[in-house]
């Protein structure tokens, strides 16, 4: 996962959006990387005013990524 988003692989900057739609993005995926012992993946976002503003109000407290195999 780390190398295909370090490589570009869907051509596309990955957003953060509200429930899984393809609507407005909440913010968008800087850089992914992995726990030293290589167990977790981590992301780092960079927040745009409408993600702030849902976390900040704790309008959203989770999320759940959605990732595809091929």
């Amino acid at each position: 996962m780390v190398n295909n988003f370090k490589s570009k692989a869907t051509g596309v900057d990955l957003a953060v959006n509200e429930d899984h739609k393809k609507n407005e993005a909440f913010g968008w995926l800087k850089d992914i990387f992995l726990s030293f012992d290589g167990q977790t993946l981590y992301g780092q976002v960079y927040w745009n005013k409408k993600g702030i503003t849902a976390l900040s109000e704790k309008e959203y407290r989770y999320f759940s990524p959605e990732f595809r195999f091929n």
